[in-house]
């Protein structure tokens, strides 16, 4: 079952990866599981966007980072 979050929240990165970021508490980044980029729909202006799954203590989410803006969102959570 996913849910969808769609929030913006704070993230620690090293090397531009994330290695945790902050929903409800603090979460450490335990591994990344997928990295993709997409590059948004130029005729409608939409940004670059770089999508991560990863896992955090035993449940995987995933954060979307906008260059663009420096923004990172928690877009979907599995459980």
């Amino acid at each position: 079952m996913t849910k969808l979050v769609q929030t913006t929240v704070d993230v620690g990165t090293e090397q531009l990866k994330p290695r945790w970021f902050f929903f409800q508490r603090r979460r450490p980044v335990d591994s990344i599981q997928e990295y993709w980029r997409e590059k948004g729909r130029w005729w409608k202006q939409e940004p670059e966007l770089h999508v991560y799954r990863v896992v955090s203590e035993g449940t995987l989410f995933e954060l979307h980072y906008f260059p663009d803006t420096a923004q990172w969102v928690l877009h979907r959570m599995y459980d």
